[in-house]
């Protein structure tokens, strides 16, 4: 970040500003480094720092997440998760709009109706 903000200024004390054509160019005719390289940078620093955050959101889950072991990445199951079969229900294949009885509460028998 420092480095594009400096190439932005001398872009700026050179009276040319970063424009679309100067951004593959360099400050100094001699100088290989330019802001393509320079958001390249960036964007390679923000996934590394959101697969951190990833990571450690795994790890240290806050009070009511369940912890992941700190080697998690590295276990098979990360990466080749099988979808398993949900055993709850009767019928895996109702229609949008059908609803199962099993997933419908009784109302109590013994409470009066009011707000």
């Amino acid at each position: 970040f420092g480095m594009g903000m400096e190439y932005i200024v001398r872009f700026e004390e050179q009276g040319v500003g970063l424009q679309w054509h100067t951004l593959n160019q360099g400050v100094i005719p001699t100088d290989d480094y330019n802001m393509v390289r320079c958001f390249a940078a960036l964007l390679g620093d923000a996934l590394i720092y959101f697969l951190l955050a990833l990571y450690i959101e795994g790890v240290f889950p806050g009070r009511y997440g369940v912890p992941k072991p700190w080697y998690f990445p590295v276990k098979f199951l990360f990466w080749c998760r099988h979808p398993t079969p949900n055993r709850n229900r009767h019928n895996s294949f109702e229609l949008p709009g059908q609803v199962c009885e099993a997933d419908i509460e009784r109302p109590a028998e013994d409470l009066t109706c009011g707000i």
